[in-house]
């Protein structure tokens, strides 16, 4: 078969476009979502991370099935960890002091791959369909192109194709999709110990700890990543995500062993357990580096409705908050009420899905732009002092206002 025919085309199976599937689903809403790796390379690609989930949870909680929605604990890097604890732990990263609690709903440690598993579970998803171009043959319907000349052809497209996305450069076009530099670097990987190394690392806070450097402006979050047993510490697994501004770029590391030595120096200025996690790191270990980058939602034709945008693919953040999870699951419960309404015929596609973007634009322009200048601070202690995470800790801010 060289094309399908459905109703709604997600593409992209992240967290926003599995969601957004398993409500259309509920809803008895017909959609398929395209997704451009392959399922064999989604299970063993190297790179893996933790997210932050706090005020998003209230959207997966709206639009999960119960079966679903009680098993969402196995989504936690570490489901064993079972202590009430409503805050984010930030350090003075020279001495190891707590700075600050710093303050969520519900806060918890996601995996992203274990999120994306929970959330695929009895959804339609095509692996291995690359989009290539998009077209509108007829009217009100809308045609996907797949590298090797597959199609598909929906009443509307949902791009959740991430911070790259495809769908992006359709609607706003290539130069204006483009994504903003920074100055900002990040290095953001997976790694083990031995067991009593392991063991330490939970030292401060068992699951997350953020330092930031009052002298050497860098930034070191060291989280828990995977525990599937908790009495084999060699086995567990820790995400550490370290940022800084200017020198040196990515282009300065193109080499691994650059970016080894460069997290060994950064986490040779930290207390423990950051200067372990850093320190302990493998001489030919392969790091993957980053230039921190960011796009605020711009005005684009919609196409009566016919296309759309959600998550990263609207509107792709700096981490240095961790929001980006949560307006991606308020995306995606959004755009299910969009077009439940539509199915039930008490809104046009146009008029529905033009309410849904009326409401995102500002409020993911406004956490993209806090984000930036968290970002910013993160890496001057005196600006440190009276930036976001400081005034609103990981809460939402209150709409149409900043800090």
């Amino acid at each position: 078969m060289d094309q399908v025919d459905t109703e709604v085309l997600i593409i992209g199976a992240g967290a926003c476009g599995l969601l957004l599937a398993q409500g259309l689903k509920t809803a008895g809403i017909p959609y398929t979502v395209f997704e451009g790796e392959t399922a064999e390379s989604i299970k063993t690609r190297s790179r893996h991370w933790g997210m932050n989930l706090h005020w998003g949870g209230e959207y997966l909680d709206k639009v999960l099935s119960p079966e679903l929605k009680a098993r969402l604990r196995e989504c936690n890097c570490d489901p064993f960890y079972d202590q009430a604890d409503n805050t984010y732990t930030v350090c003075n990263g020279k001495t190891g002091e707590v700075i600050l609690a710093m303050q969520g709903v519900m806060p918890r440690r996601v995996s992203r791959r274990k999120l994306k598993a929970l959330l695929s579970e009895g959804v339609d998803i095509q692996y291995g369909r690359k989009l290539v171009s998009i077209q509108q043959e007829f009217p009100g319907r809308v045609t996907a192109c797949f590298e090797g000349g597959f199609k598909a052809v929906g009443s509307n497209l949902i791009g959740c194709d991430g911070s790259r996305s495809r769908v992006r450069e359709f609607l706003v076009g290539t130069e204006n999709a483009r994504q903003i530099g920074t100055d900002i670097s990040i290095l953001n990987f997976p790694y083990s110990y031995t067991a009593e190394q392991a063991r330490e690392l939970r030292a401060v806070h068992p699951i997350i700890k953020t330092a930031y450097h009052p002298e050497h402006g860098n930034v070191y979050l060291l989280a828990i990543l995977e525990v599937e047993d908790p009495d084999k510490p060699e086995d567990w697994k820790y995400q550490s995500a370290i940022t800084w501004k200017g020198a040196p770029s990515v282009e300065d590391l193109k080499d691994p062993r650059d970016r080894v030595k460069h997290v060994k120096k950064i986490a040779s200025q930290y207390a423990d357990p950051w200067r372990t996690a850093g320190t302990a790191i493998s001489d030919d270990a392969v790091l993957p580096v980053d230039r921190g980058t960011y796009w605020t939602p711009k005005d684009w034709d919609n196409h009566d409705g016919t296309i759309t945008l959600a998550g990263d693919a609207a509107h792709p953040m700096l981490p240095h908050r961790g929001q980006g999870l949560n307006h991606a699951l308020q995306d995606a419960a959004l755009l299910v009420q969009a077009m439940e309404s539509v199915h039930s015929g008490k809104k046009s596609l146009a008029e529905a899905i033009s309410e849904y973007e009326t409401e995102m634009r500002p409020r993911a322009s406004q956490e993209v732009l806090l984000t930036l200048e968290q970002a910013h601070a993160a890496h001057d202690w005196e600006l440190l002092m009276q930036s976001p995470i400081f005034k609103l800790g990981a809460n939402k801010p209150t709409a149409g206002k900043g800090t």
